[in-house]
């Protein structure tokens, strides 16, 4: 396997928190719309005692509402986990350095221009400092 190969392997392992991130944000908006719609729901009402036309509605949306939270739940777990399994291959590379560089650019999400500045780099050492990072971590993987 090519040093690019495994910087790209060890890449796409690292981009799981950040996509993690994003799709815990869009189940919480999904919850968000679910609540929503239950509480626009309405119950009708007749003079007649008993259940009348297409059913409790407002139960319905309620019971849907249960079960989707619920599917959102674990899923945000299993994203939590995967986050977690980041944080964690990132704390594995051999030098604080690169922690920290891995840390600005996978987690936090910094700008090359961010970390090279915060780092005391010039861009040029930044990436080469990031390619050192990655081929160090791909052992691990």
């Amino acid at each position: 396997m090519t040093d690019e190969e495994k910087i790209a392997a060890v890449k796409a392992e690292l981009s799981k928190y950040r996509a993690a991130d994003r799709e815990i944000d869009c189940q919480l908006l999904e919850i968000k719309h679910l609540r929503s719609l239950a509480t626009r729901v309405s119950q009708t009402f007749s003079g007649m005692p008993g259940r009348q036309g297409p059913g409790d509605t407002v139960g319905d949306a309620v019971v849907k509402l249960v079960d989707m939270e619920r599917e959102v739940d674990r899923r945000i777990g299993e994203l939590q986990e995967v986050k977690r399994r980041v944080v964690e291959l990132i704390g594995m590379a051999s030098t604080e350095l690169y922690q920290d560089l891995l840390t600005r650019r996978y987690i936090c999400g910094q700008s090359w221009e961010d970390i090279a500045r915060a780092l005391f780099f010039e861009m040029r050492w930044t990436f080469e400092t990031h390619r050192k990072a990655l081929l160090d971590l791909y052992p691990i993987l």
